[in-house]
């Protein structure tokens, strides 16, 4: 008789454990980073070289978007920082092949190798911030109400026309034939332009729910130009996201997955 209780429980408890759907098996905890105040001037040219930068931790390594014990990674990261003004967004992204394409503001840019940005100060998961760039400097901002899931629409009105922001490439953009290395993004984003969805003024000791995002595409070299890689039925092959808190499908508006970002008062540099 016990040896059949054992065994009930034995397989019941097997039951739960592969009842539990693939996603949440997949999904770890929502990765932290603190973002340590400056009083430094801060130069936004693409080069770092405050020495703020340099005391600052990258994020760890972003990884595919659905996550897993498996899931590739590639060495794109960032490290961030603030003042009473802006908060400061340094990345290094990882690509053997510099391409842009789009150069009109508010285009869709996640269309080309991108950096994305996604900013729910209030963790609410409604109201939140995107910012876009690709490798031209073109900015995408949008402002959600709520997750597409749920219904979600743009802010036609949202636009951050104060934040400063520079591209630093290691390689040549748009020319096949040659190893690039990558490209490096800084940006100063204004609080002030944050406003309308910020919990309150006083930023330091805020936790926002945040993402990031490196969108790659495959490329072919076609004529002697980047061309995206299409499949069998000739269109084109979808992008690889590669994030800093991975949600586990190939969804990045699932903000209850997002990352924490937790301002620190005390002055880093």
């Amino acid at each position: 008789m016990v040896v059949r209780v054992i065994f009930f429980l034995t397989i019941l408890g097997c039951y739960f454990v592969c009842a539990v759907p693939v996603v949440a098996q997949q999904r770890a905890d929502p990765p932290k980073y603190t973002a340590w105040r400056t009083n430094e001037t801060m130069q936004i040219d693409g080069k770092a070289t405050e020495s703020v930068w340099s005391s600052l931790p990258y994020t760890a390594s972003f990884r595919e978007i659905k996550g897993g014990v498996n899931a590739p990674s590639i060495d794109s990261k960032l490290k961030l920082c603030w003042d009473e003004q802006y908060l400061y967004v340094f990345a290094s992204l990882v690509q053997t092949d510099l391409w842009a394409t789009l150069k009109t503001h508010d285009a869709t840019i996640f269309m080309d190798h991108a950096l994305e940005i996604f900013i729910d100060p209030d963790g609410d998961r409604n109201n939140y911030a995107e910012f876009q760039i690709n490798a031209y400097g073109t900015v995408w901002e949008l402002m959600l109400t709520k997750p597409y899931r749920d219904g979600g629409k743009q802010v036609g009105s949202f636009d951050l026309p104060g934040v400063k922001k520079a591209i630093r490439l290691h390689g040549t953009l748009n020319k096949p034939g040659d190893q690039d290395k990558g490209w490096e993004v800084e940006l100063a984003i204004p609080f002030a332009e944050l406003k309308p969805i910020l919990p309150s003024d006083k930023i330091g000791g805020q936790e926002w729910r945040m993402n990031f995002s490196h969108v790659t595409w495959a490329l072919d070299v076609v004529q002697g130009a980047y061309r995206k890689k299409t499949g069998n039925d000739g269109r084109a092959l979808p992008p690889v996201y590669f994030v800093w808190a991975p949600q586990g499908s190939v969804n990045l508006h699932l903000p209850e997955h997002w990352g924490y970002v937790r301002f620190a008062e005390k002055n880093k540099n």
